[in-house]
């Protein structure tokens, strides 16, 4: 864990706002426990920009608002044992850094934690601020460190009933999640969809054109996996920013492309190209977690099936809307080149904002 850990007094004037999804870690070791939590998060709960005009967080209004943060992540944490309370206390480290967003660290501590057998933690931060929230955790105190992940409908982690299976269901939820609640993704998909069902003729059976639009969103998800795995396991790292503005950009580049002539023809291409860099997207939630185990393997795999599960789900559910517009003159016509520019003028805009 110490690769991401930065002293305040390194980064006394540099920006700690650029932070995309709302998420959490937490380190469980025997006698040490550690906390972090992302810098915007806090910002957005606790207001700690002191100085509106630069529109960003620095080391320096974070440490002035220490106490009172503190006392509020106190608030938001409880560890039992056998439902009794255990004294639970704060030590701040400084600032950590998952994915090249800044987050601020803490260590827990409790005379509870040198015998962890039968302790409850109950996390209820964010969740009330922003129900796609999730605290991602670590528990190395298990004979093979396990992951694991709380959300607002699981908010407590009992440590002795953590096991693989857990790791499994947990991360296959999120994959799921993070497909169905990703726009941008979700708008990457519509956009080789289209005109594949576009290029198919009117006599032909559903099935074979359902099976078309499953291979490319496989490729899809194949290309993904792979750069995924690699910036979850830190072999090979992009800053996010320019990542979430390649996405962006991609959603506008596959519209615009259905749009030219008979570029369906090129939906695989175009699935492989740009899903390596939304792996790099996916990987933002999980690289502050994995190490090389067992477990990360566990759990990447779960999540990538969780994806590609949720891809499924919506291609087996889109496909049959999008041949029944088909059919209709205003559609072909008018709707469809309408849907693939708004689709287009979406990524552009979502591009903008993120730079």
């Amino acid at each position: 864990m110490s690769r991401w850990f930065v002293l305040f007094l390194c980064f006394a004037s540099t920006s700690l706002f650029a932070h995309k999804n709302s998420d959490s870690y937490l380190y469980i070791a025997s006698e040490q426990w550690r906390l972090d939590i992302a810098v915007e998060d806090l910002q957005r709960t606790y207001d700690l920009d002191t100085n509106p005009v630069d529109g960003r967080v620095t080391a320096k209004e974070l440490r002035g608002a220490a106490m009172g943060l503190e006392a509020s992540v106190l608030e938001g944490i409880r560890v039992t044992r056998e439902g009794g309370d255990c004294p639970l206390n704060l030590q701040r480290l400084g600032v950590a850094s998952h994915s090249g967003e800044y987050y601020a660290a803490w260590e827990l501590k409790s005379p509870c934690f040198a015998e962890p057998d039968r302790l409850t933690l109950n996390y209820d931060l964010l969740f009330d601020v922003d129900p796609l929230h999730r605290l991602l955790y670590r528990n190395d105190v298990a004979e093979q460190p396990l992951l694991g992940v709380l959300t607002p409908s699981e908010r407590a982690l009992a440590l002795q009933s953590h096991g693989p299976w857990a790791t499994v269901t947990a991360f296959f939820k999120e994959g799921v999640l993070h497909m169905v609640l990703g726009y941008d993704h979700l708008l990457f998909l519509l956009a080789l969809l289209l005109p594949l069902v576009r290029a198919s003729s009117s006599d032909e059976s559903l099935r074979p054109l359902l099976w078309r639009c499953a291979g490319v969103v496989t490729a899809f998800t194949v290309s993904h996996s792979i750069t995924l795995t690699a910036a979850t396991l830190g072999w090979w790292q992009l800053p996010i920013q320019p990542v979430e503005i390649v996405i962006a950009l991609s959603i506008s580049v596959a519209a615009l492309a259905a749009l030219v002539g008979e570029r369906h023809r090129f939906q695989w291409q175009l699935a492989g190209v740009f899903g390596l860099i939304h792996g790099f997207g996916f990987a933002s939630m999980l690289a502050g977690l994995m190490d090389e185990g067992s477990s990360a393997v566990l759990a990447l795999a779960s999540f990538n099936i969780g994806v590609e599960a949720a891809q499924l789900a919506v291609t087996v559910a889109l496909v049959p809307l999008l041949v029944y517009c088909q059919k209709k003159p205003f559609y072909t016509r008018w709707g469809y080149p309408a849907v693939l520019l708004a689709v287009a003028a979406t990524g552009l805009w979502w591009a903008w904002q993120r730079v």
